[in-house]
């Protein structure tokens, strides 16, 4: 909040929305209502989310295909794990599955490097994040794959 100002408690923040957008409005009347009622029932207290380094995650991809691009992985899959975080507070607001590319690309890295632990443990973390009967079903199917061995 600037200059010290305390945000109001979500609940009122909830409020004021309500009264914005009136009582008898529906999640179907209003979309951005039923993010608003998402976000607060899952706690996430009107902080920011899909943020990577202070910037929205999609700011960050065309650095990321250059470091991809340059041999940087180190660097890129550092911040491929940022983005995959951030992509997954967005979906679980929207009630949908993250996007898969950023997992797909890390689960890539890891394959290439021959570990075999963190590919697996980044697409159980795609898994986890999905809804059920959601998801990419090329990278469920590998994750089913790695669970097999």
């Amino acid at each position: 909040a600037p200059d010290g100002m305390v945000p109001p408690p979500p609940h009122r923040l909830l409020g004021s929305v309500m009264t914005l957008f009136g009582h008898g409005n529906t999640q179907g009347n209003h979309p951005i209502l039923a993010q608003i009622q998402a976000a607060y029932r899952n706690g996430l207290s009107g902080q920011p989310i899909g943020l990577v380094r202070g910037r929205h995650l999609i700011d960050w991809v065309p650095t990321l295909q250059e470091w991809l691009r340059d041999g940087r992985e180190d660097e890129a899959l550092e911040l491929l794990h940022d983005i995959i975080e951030a992509a997954e507070q967005i979906a679980q607001v929207d009630g949908v599955a993250p996007p898969s590319r950023y997992t797909q690309q890390a689960a890539d890295l890891y394959r290439k490097r021959a570990d075999e632990s963190g590919e697996r443990t980044i697409l159980e973390c795609y898994a986890a994040a999905c809804p059920a009967g959601t998801g990419d079903p090329a990278l469920l199917d590998r994750l089913a794959g790695l669970r097999d061995r």
